[in-house]
């Protein structure tokens, strides 16, 4: 029988080390993890889910850093254009673009930050991480 490497009760352990080890209760600042530098941002293809765009990309979607893709600057930069329209709403498919109106879209509620939600005739902003092989819990810069 086959059992997955992050499965085994080593794979448990380099994953418990590596989120103890990158805690800081000290900090005023909340720590992201992981680190912003494992993560690159990748538009979906219209219709794509994040999950389905990253994975494309050999990359994980990353649901904690969508906040840093939620504001206008940050998505026409990403986009080299500006939007036509900023709006915000509360559904699993933002932050977003629709292609025929250029209109951008935010997210409302952080909570409904989704790396599994598509909608046809949108493009998804999507924050993918890289991983290690057997060991996607972690990124490679994580250990």
């Amino acid at each position: 029988m086959y059992l997955p490497y992050e499965f085994t009760y080593e794979g448990m352990l380099q994953r418990l080390n590596a989120y103890i080890q990158h805690q800081d209760f000290c900090s005023v600042l909340p720590v992201v993890f992981p680190p912003a530098s494992s993560v690159s941002f990748i538009a979906s293809g219209p219709g794509q889910s994040c999950k389905d765009a990253c994975w494309k990309k050999r990359r994980i979607c990353e649901y904690s850093h969508f906040g840093r893709l939620n504001n206008q600057p940050t998505l026409e930069r990403f986009l080299s254009a500006p939007c036509s329209d900023v709006k915000k709403q509360a559904d699993v498919y933002f932050p977003a673009l629709e292609n025929e109106t250029r209109s951008c879209y935010l997210q409302e509620d952080p909570l409904l930050f989704s790396c599994v939600g598509e909608v046809e005739g949108v493009v998804r902003i999507c924050p993918c991480r890289d991983y290690i092989r057997g060991q996607t819990a972690l990124c490679s810069s994580c250990t």
